[in-house]
C-alpha cells in the first residue's frame, strides 16, 4: 500500500495498492518504483534547486548518505535527488557560460571596430599632416611657371591689334 502526501497532508491517493509493474502518477508525472518496498519506505519528489552551487549539491548528498540506518530506497532517493540537483547546477553553469561567450564575442567585435576606426583616423591624419616637401615645391613651381606663361600670353595678346593678331 502507498499514499501520496503533499506537504505532509494526504491527497486523493491514500492507502492505494502498490503494483511494481505500474507507474505511480503524481500531478501528471509518472514515477516508476523498482524493487521490493518495505514497510515505512518513502520517497520524495521535489523540484531541483538551481540556486545551489556544485559544492552545495555534493555536500547535501554526502550529508544525507552519511545518515545512519537508511534503507536502499532512501539511499536511491538521495542519489537521484543529488543527480537532479547536480544536473540543474550543470545546466545553470552552461547557461552562464553561454551568456559569457556571447558577451565576449560582442566585446571582440567592438574591439575590432575600434581598431579599424583608429587605423582609418591615423591614415587620414597622416595624409593631412605629412607632406613631401620636394614634391610640393616641384608642383608649386610647375603651377607658378604655368601661371606666368598664361600672364605673359595674355599681356602680349592685350597689346596686339586685330591686324597684328591676324598676321601672326
Amino acid at each position: 500500500m502507498y499514499s501520496i502526501l503533499r506537504d505532509g497532508v494526504a491527497t486523493g491517493v491514500f492507502q492505494a495498492p502498490f503494483d511494481p509493474t505500474k507507474a505511480i502518477e503524481i500531478d501528471g508525472m509518472a514515477v516508476n518504483i523498482s524493487g521490493t518496498p518495505s514497510a515505512g519506505d518513502a520517497f520524495e519528489i521535489a523540484p531541483s534547486q538551481p540556486n545551489l552551487t556544485v559544492f552545495q549539491a555534493l555536500d547535501k548528498v554526502i550529508a544525507e548518505l552519511k545518515t545512519p540506518n537508511r534503507g536502499n530506497t532512501a539511499v536511491t532517493q538521495t542519489i537521484q535527488s543529488g543527480l537532479r540537483d547536480i544536473d540543474s547546477v550543470r545546466n545553470h553553469l552552461q547557461s552562464a557560460r553561454s551568456m559569457t561567450g556571447e558577451m565576449l564575442t560582442r566585446i571582440d567585435g567592438a574591439e575590432v571596430r575600434v581598431q579599424d576606426l583608429k587605423l582609418f583616423s591615423e591614415n587620414t591624419r597622416s595624409a593631412a599632416e605629412d607632406l613631401d616637401m620636394i614634391k610640393a615645391i616641384s608642383d608649386f613651381q610647375n603651377k607658378q611657371s604655368g601661371y606666368q606663361a598664361a600672364l605673359q600670353t595674355y599681356s602680349s595678346m592685350q597689346r596686339m591689334s586685330l591686324f597684328d593678331y591676324i598676321k601672326t
